[in-house]
């Protein structure tokens, strides 16, 4: 009966809730987000064989990573060759464009609530350019994986001559 009584406060109710959402998706700025994955493996030869140098977690790898990331030169090196915040730049320095960019990236690791032992972690970029922001993506992935790939021929390469160098004086011996 309340209902009979009431039905067309509700129903104005009703159209009064959907025009309000219509003018917030027409008025509120689209924004898009582009986010890509990457596996974190871990080392490929038996430890029976080598010991690992390192015996770091995803998290203190995530914190590395961030810092690598969002690094003043490489948010600068993709801002100039992208255009990104053009606008902004001429309003305001350069750090404080950074500042933006750097809330724009996002960064998180891969929930692994099944314990599958998966170690991963999402790079994601908000901007109000689809495009735009699946470029900016790509590049941080790929000066990710580029500057994970030296870091890793560094270590190699120390290892390698620390095993020459042992060999040749276990030789000697």
């Amino acid at each position: 009966d309340v209902l009979k009584k009431r039905k067309w406060v509700l129903l104005v109710w009703i159209v009064v809730g959907l025009i309000g959402a219509g003018l917030a998706f027409l008025l509120l700025p689209k924004v898009y987000r582009s986010s890509t994955l990457i596996l974190v493996e871990s080392q490929k030869v038996p430890t029976d064989y080598i010991k690992p140098m390192a015996v770091d977690t995803i998290e203190e790898r995530l914190i590395a990573i961030q810092q690598q990331i969002l690094s003043r030169t490489l948010l600068q090196k993709i801002i100039e060759e992208f255009h990104v915040y053009d606008e902004e730049l001429k309003r305001q320095p350069l750090e404080d464009v950074i500042d933006l960019m750097r809330r724009d990236i996002k960064i998180t690791m891969v929930d692994d609530r099944f314990h599958r032992n998966i170690q991963a972690f999402t790079i994601s970029y908000d901007s109000d350019a689809p495009v735009l922001a699946m470029q900016v993506t790509n590049k941080l992935a790929s000066l990710f994986i580029g500057e994970n790939l030296k870091v890793r021929e560094q270590l190699v390469e120390g290892t390698s001559e620390f095993l020459e160098q042992e060999l040749f004086r276990v030789k000697e011996r």
